[in-house]
Formats: C-alpha cells, sequence, structure tokens
C-alpha cells in the first residue's frame, strides 16, 4: 500500500497536488514502465514459445515450462511492483498509479496461474493467463490515456504561467513608483 502521509504534511490535497509534484511523478514512473514493458514483452514472447513447444513437446516438457515461465517472470514483476509500490503519486496521479498497479497485478496473476499451471499439469488453466493479460490491456489504456491527459493539464498549467512572465522569467509587475 502506498502512504499517501507525506502529501498530506505538505499540506497537498489528495484530489491534486502541485505541478512539480505531478512533473516528478511523471518523470519518475517513466524509467519504471519502460522496465514494465519490456518484463511484458519478455513473458509474451515466453508464452509464445511456451505454445509452439507445446506443438512438439511431451506434456510434461510444457508443464514444467510454464512452472518455470510463471516463477521466473512473476520474480521480476514481484520486483517491479515493489518498485511502483514505493511512489508516492500526488493526488492527480493516483487513477494512474492504480491503472498501472491493476495492469502489473494482472501479470502476476498470470504468471501464478502459470505456476499452478507447473504444479497441477492442467494445461487448460493455460487460458486462464491469456484472458488476463487482455484485461491488463485494459489497464493499460486507462494508464495511457491519464498520463497523456496529467500531461496535457502540466502543459496548460506551466503555459499560463508563462503568460504572466517577462522575457525573464520573472512576473510581469505594475511599476513600484520608485
Amino acid at each position: 500500500m502506498v502512504s499517501r502521509a507525506p502529501h498530506q504534511r505538505h499540506g497537498l490535497p489528495r484530489t491534486g497536488g502541485t505541478a512539480r509534484a505531478i512533473a516528478t511523478y511523471l518523470v519518475s514512473v517513466r524509467p519504471l514502465l519502460q522496465e514494465i514493458t519490456e518484463a511484458r514483452r519478455a513473458f509474451i514472447r515466453h508464452i509464445g514459445l511456451l505454445m509452439e513447444e507445446a506443438r512438439h513437446a511431451g506434456r510434461q516438457v510444457v508443464v514444467q515450462a510454464a512452472g518455470r515461465i510463471g516463477r521466473d517472470e512473476g520474480a521480476g514483476f514481484r520486483s517491479l511492483r515493489a518498485q511502483l509500490e514505493r511512489m508516492e503519486p500526488p493526488g492527480a496521479c493516483e487513477a494512474a498509479q492504480a491503472a498501472i498497479t491493476k495492469w502489473i497485478n494482472l501479470h502476476l496473476a498470470a504468471c501464478d496461474v502459470m505456476v499452478d499451471v507447473g504444479l497441477s499439469g492442467d494445461l487448460g488453466r493455460l487460458r486462464e493467463t491469456q484472458r488476463m493479460l487482455a484485461e491488463a490491456r485494459i489497464h493499460a489504456q486507462t494508464f495511457n490515456a491519464e498520463y497523456n491527459r496529467l500531461v496535457s493539464d502540466l502543459r496548460r498549467r506551466v503555459s499560463r504561467a508563462n503568460d504572466g512572465r517577462g522575457r525573464t522569467g520573472r512576473r510581469n509587475r505594475a511599476p513600484s513608483g520608485r
């Protein structure tokens, strides 16, 4: 669970956040997203290889491979989820954080199913992984929409702030009469 106390301590509302806090979150989440995306690609690639192997290898080989893939990929996703959980998004970013958390949790659940296939030998359960990965795509789309909304909102904030500034970057002020 992500702690919200630091945001409350600094007086940031849970429903918003300063432009700086939002920008910091967006910048800090990007490298993690790249890692998560690469982990997903590797997972999908391994599932594809498993399906190809299923055509040529014996049932027990496929069952063992499914369990191994689930364990190995699951460990990577758990590590990435732990990094994600350490992030403290400002209130305006909580929907994006929730979407990416759901996305990674569905990948973990798919890995857990594959581990179960390795233990039970029930290859029919592999269809569950496909369902979970399809559901995960919905959360990825939600995250992308939220991320884009946050970036657009941040750009509008910066633009509005810059509208009141001169070329030096300082706010234009009325002459003080000195």
